[in-house]
């Protein structure tokens, strides 16, 4: 196996775990390879290079479903713990993996594979609440970033998880709830300081418009590096100005909303937490 060889010949060089900050492990299987459980070896070597890089910070870890009790249980038996990864970024079945890092700050998925709800029509498991219940013992948790799709019932998950939560992103295109309701799940997190909409331009707003091109509210400017063509200046398109709006009056502690790739608004108010604008 690839994977095996490639791990060998990093061990090999032992300089290498001396400056190791990070690390992506994303294990493939082959067709041929697919019918098979990794090899022990594979287990172990993964266990003992992450032992021996005692500078690592962040970890990218991607297992297939099929493949992870291996690994899972090694780890676990071993008591494996990465101290120093500040970021965890992992695939749909290896939540296991926030208890190795007692002091993570940042928990990512690794894209749309966690969207996915069904392999060979069977219906998979809720892989998201399986890592919402772990995040809940990852006390130093910062910021979280999902790709779901999104309905209040996703939402209400996530706050019974982590209430306290300062950082959340929601990327995925998938918002199947309309703004409005998803907001009333968003207001309630009373520590929420930046929140992003990776993929705003699917966001449905209910009876506004669900396209770029809405009219700009009254009295609200936004402005941000944004780059509408025919218009020739740099700011936010006034759909995503009204996403702005809405998301700030709903959330109080609110200083931060990220909408789409560029376009990035912050919220200005009172000292006592009264909005006063957009900028």
């Amino acid at each position: 196996m690839l994977a095996t060889k490639q791990l060998h010949d990093i061990q090999k060089n032992s300089i290498v775990p001396l400056y190791v900050r990070s690390f992506k492990f994303n294990l493939e299987f082959t067709i041929d390879e697919n019918d098979h459980p990794p090899p022990e070896e594979l287990v172990f070597m993964l266990s003992r290079f992450l032992i021996s890089v005692k500078r690592l910070q962040k970890l990218w870890l991607a297992i297939p479903g099929l493949y992870t009790r291996p690994f899972a249980s090694h780890f676990y038996a071993i008591k494996l713990l990465l101290p120093d990864i500040r970021t965890l970024i992992v695939g749909p079945y290896c939540h296991f993996a926030v208890l190795l890092c007692p002091t993570v700050a940042t928990i990512s998925v690794n894209g749309h594979a966690w969207r996915k709800k069904r392999r060979y029509e069977i219906a998979l498991p809720n892989r998201c609440r399986a890592l919402l219940d772990a995040a809940r013992q990852a006390p130093k948790l910062v910021h979280l970033v999902l790709h779901e799709w999104y309905i209040v019932e996703t939402l209400e998950d996530v706050l019974k998880a982590v209430p306290g939560i300062r950082n959340l992103t929601l990327a995925g295109e998938q918002y199947e709830d309309k703004l409005p309701d998803l907001l009333t799940v968003l207001s309630r997190f009373t520590n929420l300081q930046y929140l992003s909409f990776d993929d705003a331009i699917y966001i449905k707003l209910g009876n506004e418009p669900t396209t770029p091109g809405g009219t700009l509210i009254p009295g609200l400017d936004c402005k941000a590096d944004y780059d509408i063509p025919e218009v020739g200046t740099h700011h936010i398109d006034p759909f995503y100005c009204r996403i702005a709006e809405m998301v700030t009056r709903a959330c109080k502690s609110l200083r931060v909303v990220r909408i789409g790739t560029s376009a990035r608004a912050e919220i200005k108010r009172h000292s006592d937490g009264r909005f006063v604008e957009v900028a």
